[in-house]
């Protein structure tokens, strides 16, 4: 039997007020989903079992769902919603890249870039990328054996909590760490890529290669610099070609792989940023402009 329930939040267990919206599965968590479950008289496995529908099967009429049952279909068909972002704008290059904008709740947007290959992909050939989430690493472990590509950015901490605030909870240390567990449980010949993207006059200064060398010192690893992608409103530059050149030249001597980045989709600012920076500048003018003609009216 199903039961009605006061709604919450169900990522912050904190009570909302009564709403007759329905509840966007695709916005909640794992665990969000399994509270919604519990909080409607189910047991918390239909979240993994709607789960499997959503992503694994491509379904998302409830009414398709036949291992639940039709009294909990036809609740979730009255209660609940499989909404996807829309679509605010698409872009296409030259290249074949596509950029999509997607709208979020509250006004937030997230953008996402496509880069097309040819051929099906292999575990082999996927790359999961992070800022430096340890507990997200070691959860990896448990998973296919895919590359792991890590967002490093600076060889010392207090540079990286300048860059990446997220190292205030995850130092280089524990990242370190987390990156070594990953290897050894893979037990192969693979290496961690370090992502490091080059800032004009911030971290882009021969005697931080040399730091960087240190920090990676007899890790199965390489390098890949990335030159800044600029964006409005950012205090931030490109490094120098010349700046660039001579930190790869240090890493380099000092026997790591080194690689510079390849741009693609640079014709439609497909980088990672540009497009939410010019969106997030558009919006801050226009916020701008707005709180300006209230004053005017109200004065």
């Amino acid at each position: 039997m199903l039961m009605r329930y006061t709604p919450v939040d169900l990522n912050t267990h904190e009570h909302m007020p009564e709403t007759t919206a329905k509840t966007n599965l695709l916005g909640l968590s794992r665990e969000g989903l399994e509270r919604f479950f519990a909080a409607a008289g189910e047991k918390p496995f239909r979240a993994r079992q709607v789960l499997q529908w959503i992503h694994q099967r491509d379904v998302v009429d409830f009414d398709r769902m036949t291992d639940l049952s039709q009294a909990l279909r036809a609740w979730l068909v009255e209660f609940a919603e499989i909404r996807a972002p829309s679509v605010l704008t698409q872009q296409e290059s030259a290249d074949g890249t596509v950029k999509w904008l997607m709208s979020l709740p509250g006004g937030s947007a997230v953008e996402t870039v496509f880069i097309p290959e040819p051929g099906g992909l292999a575990a082999r050939r996927v790359t999961v990328s992070t800022a430096g989430v340890v507990p997200g690493i070691d959860a990896l472990r448990q998973g296919p054996a895919v590359a792991l590509a890590v967002s490093l950015h600076a060889p010392n901490d207090a540079l990286r909590n300048r860059l990446v605030p997220l190292n205030r909870k995850y130092p280089i240390s524990e990242l370190l760490a987390a990156c070594k567990r990953y290897l050894v449980d893979r037990q192969s010949k693979q290496s961690i890529t370090f992502e490091y993207t080059m800032i004009d006059g911030v971290n882009d200064k021969p005697e931080l290669a040399r730091q960087l060398l240190r920090v990676i010192q007899g890790f199965s690893s390489k390098i890949n610099l990335i030159p800044f992608n600029p964006y409005p409103g950012t205090p931030f530059r490109t490094s120098t070609p010349e700046a660039i050149a001579e930190f790869q030249d240090v890493l380099r001597r000092g026997g790591m792989i080194t690689t510079v980045r390849k741009t693609r989709g640079d014709d439609i600012d497909a980088a990672c940023g540009q497009l939410v920076g010019k969106v997030l500048s558009t919006s801050q003018r226009r916020a701008t402009v707005q709180r300006q003609l209230a004053a005017q009216a109200m004065a």
